[in-house]
């Protein structure tokens, strides 16, 4: 047991006081006896030298329950701080960006998406990631199927509205199974160095190791999270964070705490995104002071038909551009409810909330079914407290993503 102890501490940092040394054992029992092998040394020689079979060992030891919603204040705290802080500055630039690691079978990042898609954010201004060490937790995060048991005091309207009941359980229908990008990872060997996130979700995942590999674990996050982003932890891991690298939100009961930091690495993407545009600029100017030899008379232009471009330079930030794109669309399609929804988009991100509600209105009474449309007047509905109209669009909105999910 020794050797394998060491083993597993050596391969995933495992702490073997965090979970027992009988429930190790209990996993090493199960496992020899899959493989009818009589005696411990024999096993102890096979992980050694089979690293499918000390994946199945890990497998059986490090498979943790979860639900979704679990601790609803640190939903609540995700939504409220990406709808003030995250929106107004990186969506100008990309999606906000989050992460779950380790997401066990999926419970947590669904979360994630069902609470932004609730709070009336876009799917395409949200980047979700989510990471373990398991193979099968994340294949059941794959099929995203579950039972009753995934399910605790959540909110009977939503499993109405993002699940379908069949007889083998609960099916998350596409349009969440679609916003998690799920890969396997080992959370202390692995490098997440080359992704900036906003938001990190690392909940009862440091608890299994010993305290010097909590510190290189709360490290690599920190300087995975842009500078001022969220990291939240389970209440049992609140005291291992730095409050040198970290400060706590007032909410203690979401145990979210904010990275210290003066946003460099915001100002670099943002920055990137700026050379761009002058560079842009630039070739505009000589372009149009460049006096040509003879006149030529101007061809006709032709029309667009797509809007891919403006909503490529809405994600960028180039509103002006986006805005002139739309107009320029609407000219030739006067009836494209997309055209006005990427308007009412541009000047919701303007701070213009009521030319984005006339923009958003316009592509409601062309599409009634424009689910992002009715979402974002939703959210503005909330923002300025306007009851009817926020019952309004919910009934909508719900309708719709019913119709969706049912479809599914």
């Amino acid at each position: 047991m020794e050797v394998i102890v060491d083993l597993l501490k050596t391969k995933i940092g495992l702490n073997p006081g965090s979970i027992g040394e009988s429930s190790i054992r209990r996993a090493v029992t199960h496992c020899m006896a899959l493989h009818k092998i009589d005696t411990i040394n024999v096993y102890s020689r096979l992980i050694q030298s089979s690293d499918t079979e000390l994946k199945r060992l890990i497998e059986e030891i490090v498979v943790t329950e979860t639900w979704f919603f679990r601790n609803q204040a640190q939903f609540q705290a995700l939504a409220n701080h990406v709808v003030s802080e995250l929106l107004p500055q990186c969506s100008a630039f990309r999606p906000v960006r989050i992460l779950s690691v380790p997401c066990s079978s999926g419970e947590e990042p669904y979360s994630v998406a069902i609470t932004l898609r609730e709070a009336g954010i876009p799917a395409e201004l949200v980047h979700i990631d989510a990471i373990d060490i398991s193979r099968r937790s994340v294949n059941t995060a794959l099929a995203g199927c579950y039972s009753k048991n995934s399910f605790r005091d959540v909110d009977p309207s939503l499993i109405r509205n993002y699940f379908f009941q069949r007889e083998d359980g609960y099916h998350l229908v596409s349009l969440i199974k679609k916003q998690v990008n799920f890969s396997t990872g080992n959370l202390l060997t692995d490098s997440l160095k080359e992704q900036f996130y906003d938001v990190v979700f690392c909940r009862n995942g440091l608890i299994y190791f010993d305290r010097d590999d909590q510190k290189t674990i709360i490290n690599k996050l920190y300087h995975c999270l842009m500078d001022q982003g969220l990291m939240f932890v389970g209440h049992a891991e609140s005291a291992l964070v730095s409050s040198e690298q970290f400060s706590q939100l007032p909410d203690h009961n979401a145990f979210a705490f904010k990275k210290n930091g003066s946003c460099r690495a915001f100002l670099k993407s943002r920055g990137n995104q700026i050379r761009e545009r002058d560079w842009a600029k630039i070739i505009d100017s000589i372009s149009s002071s460049a006096q040509p030899l003879t006149k030529t008379p101007k061809p006709d232009k032709p029309k667009l038909r797509s809007l891919l471009p403006a909503e490529r330079m809405v994600y960028q930030g180039r509103y002006i551009e986006a805005g002139g794109v739309c107009q320029e669309f609407l000219q030739h399609t006067p009836e494209s409810a997309q055209a006005y929804y990427l308007l009412g988009l541009i000047k919701n991100f303007q701070g213009e909330d009521e030319l984005a509600m006339k923009n958003l209105k316009k592509a409601i009474y062309l599409d009634p079914n424009h689910e992002a449309a009715l979402s974002l007047a939703l959210g503005i509905s909330k923002k300025y407290g306007d009851h009817d109209a926020v019952m309004a669009y919910s009934r909508r909105v719900n309708r719709v993503r019913n119709r969706s999910s049912n479809s599914s």
